[in-house]
Order: C-alpha cells, then structure tokens, then sequence
C-alpha cells in the first residue's frame, strides 16, 4: 500500500459523507492523519471509525464552516492535535438552487457563506501553518458551473458560489506560489448522496450527463476521485499549482 502522505496532516470539510468522505478514506490509506470536518457529529465520528478500523489515523472536529470563529478554532485544534497542517481540502458546499429571480438574500449568502467565503476563512486561517511546510489547498468545484444543464436547472447560487472557488484558486496561487503554497481546483464527478437527490429531481439531466461521458460512468469518491487527489499532494506534482483538474470521466472534453 502506498504511504506517500504519510507524516502530513490534512483537514477535508463536508468530510462526513459523499465526496468529502471518500477523498478522507484516500488521504488515510495514502498515510496522512486526516481531520474530518462537518456540522454533524455523528457522520463525521462514522468517517473516522471507518478510517481508524483500515488502520488510519483520524479525529472528527465539530465545525459549521460559516461560523468564523469555528474555522479558527478548528484550525487550533487540528494542530494542536496532530502537529501541523499540510493538505487543505475545502469540500463543505450548502447546494441551495432555484431560479434567481426568487432567490433570496438569505440563500445566495449561504451558498457563498457556506462554499467560497468559508474555503477563503479555511485558508487565511491555515496560512501561518501550511507556509511552514509548505501546503496544498484544494478547492472543490463543479462540472455544472461548465455546461448548460446547470443553468438550464437553476442551481445558480451553487454555481455562483463554485464559479467563486475558482477565482479564489487562481489568486490564492498567484500570491502564495512563491512561497511554496499550491492551490487546485478539483471539479469531480462522483455518486454521493447530493448528486443521488439531484437525480431523483432531474433524472433526465443526469442520465444525460452520463450517456454522455467517455468513460460512461459516475466516478466512486474513493477509489476514482481520492488517489488523483492524493497525488497532487505529494512533490511529484510539486510544479503544478492554479489549475483545475477535472476528476469527471471526460464529461468536460464532451462539452
């Protein structure tokens, strides 16, 4: 087995479930000690049974990620329990849709509380601790914010708020590539529990979106999303930074 992160410390939010826990189970089985961060106690002690039962080495840490004071005290904790902070992966993502028009304020500012302004908090906080290493963040994104059927859907804040985490990828690697911080922007395609609802809502889009994709499949968080991932932090990619990185079967190259 792999252990080319071992020694790392890495935080994955949203990591109770879905793309979150997936991405968490790789870091682990590659050998980091993963902080596995979310709003509900109960999955995110469930991710970490489940990394500690491989043999891997993980705390849960209760965080509502548009809470400010949460994220620093997350931060705090994380290093103060593990030793350092190496790998940031910001996946928390609240998935508000609907038309724009009836948007509220309340729901635009949670898809951005919740996605990009608390993945900017995640990192301003982190940035003393992974300049010591240095670190990689990585930002989740989306393949809806590229293609029609997003918009046609009206998941606009979610797209908003995703189109936002890809500006704050580019100048996070701009102002912090030469002092050694990478930055990505992963957008993945994987079964989870929010693209199984979206689905159920919208089955036509998605069988589309699968008929179209090369590779004729959603990907599994784990095993075709975690190990891409896991690589990016490591020194063979030690000169890549700022990119997006499409983890979706090809369904980008079709559109």
């Amino acid at each position: 087995m792999s252990r080319r992160l071992e020694g790392q410390v890495a935080i994955v939010t949203g990591a109770g479930q879905g793309i979150g826990q997936g991405v968490a189970l790789a870091l682990a089985k590659d050998g980091a000690a993963v902080a596995i961060v979310g709003r509900t106690e109960s999955k995110i002690v469930d991710t970490c049974e489940l990394i500690q039962q491989a043999g891997g080495r993980a705390i849960p840490v209760v965080c509502d990620v548009t809470d400010v004071a949460q994220i620093d005290a997350c931060v705090a904790t994380v290093v103060e329990s593990l030793g350092s902070l190496d790998i940031l992966i910001n996946n928390a993502q609240v998935s508000p849709h609907g038309p724009l028009a009836e948007t509220t304020d309340a729901t635009m500012y949670e898809a951005l509380e919740s996605g990009p302004i608390a993945a900017f908090r995640f990192m301003r906080t982190g940035y003393p601790h992974l300049l010591k290493r240095p670190g990689v963040v990585i930002n989740m994104g989306s393949g809806a914010q590229m293609i029609n059927e997003g918009m046609n859907y009206r998941f606009g804040p979610y797209l908003i708020a995703k189109y936002a985490m890809l500006a704050l990828t580019r100048q996070a690697a701009v102002e912090w590539g030469a002092n050694g911080i990478r930055t990505f922007l992963v957008t993945p395609s994987a079964w989870t529990p929010m693209s199984r609802e979206g689905h159920a809502r919208h089955p036509e889009v998605f069988d589309r979106l699968i008929q179209t994709t090369p590779l004729g499949r959603m990907g599994d968080a784990e095993t075709d999303l975690g190990p891409p991932i896991c690589w990016l932090c490591t020194k063979e990619a030690g000169y890549m930074t700022g990119t997006t990185i499409q983890l979706d079967g090809g369904q980008m190259f079709m559109h």
